[in-house]
């Protein structure tokens, strides 16, 4: 019990930043815990983390958002109540305290996954999907379900393949296509003919006046 509470006190003390390999641990820790000792694992103990995790891939790079993600998916199909989460509508009395590091007492059952909506606007494709897909109840058919390449790799593998620690983006950015030349509109198509001559006009007139003598106006001004 103390080594659960200690986890879900740690998660958000995970690195953010590049060095993120802990959050692969992590999720291994979670998967043995939760997943593999289900019987021993509360309805409320289960909900707390799943809200937590959510939280937390808010705030990480784009491979530990993924991981937490594809384990917050093993766990709603591991526990199917905790799809109370998807819905707005308190589930029990009290109010969800997010700062109480106690995984049983937090009250996790009056609250909701709104982050998964705001992941669903995320820049990276595969984010957005594992969002989608669990806003949608993590369905195992149907338009909202994962192609196998997801849902067939764990949370720890789907971490490590979508990993940014040799510089690349996965999967690769799309490169716009150079566009013609001859399809470049140039400036003075924008102009109107006759406004284009005028101007023309205009700027050669002006090149052929003398040159204004500023100091005979400003000795004129000053008289």
């Amino acid at each position: 019990m103390k080594f659960y509470t200690h986890l879900y006190k740690t998660l958000f003390k995970l690195h953010a930043g590049a060095t993120n390999e802990g959050v692969g641990i992590v999720l291994q820790c979670l998967d043995v815990m939760l997943t593999k000792r289900r019987r021993q694992v509360s309805q409320q103990r289960a909900l707390a983390f799943i809200k937590r995790l959510c939280t937390l891939a808010l705030h990480v790079l784009p491979n530990s958002s993924i991981g937490i993600l594809a384990t917050n998916r093993t766990l709603m199909h591991t526990f199917p109540k905790t799809d109370l989460l998807l819905d707005n509508e308190s589930q029990g009395s009290g109010v969800f305290l997010p700062e109480l590091d106690e995984p049983e007492y937090c009250n996790a059952q009056n609250t909701a996954l709104w982050e998964l909506h705001a992941l669903r606007r995320h820049f990276h494709p595969i984010v957005r999907r594992l969002a989608a897909h669990l806003i949608a109840g993590a369905p195992l058919e149907g338009s909202e379900a994962l192609k196998p390449e997801l849902s067939r790799r764990s949370a720890v593998e789907l971490f490590e393949a979508y990993s940014m620690a040799a510089m690349t983006f996965n999967p690769p950015v799309e490169t716009s296509s150079p566009k013609r030349k001859d399809k470049d509109l140039q400036g003075d198509s924008f102009l109107n003919e006759d406004l284009n001559q005028l101007t023309k006009r205009l700027s050669n007139e002006a090149a052929t006046q003398l040159p204004l003598d500023f100091t005979k106006c400003l000795k004129t001004s000053l008289r």
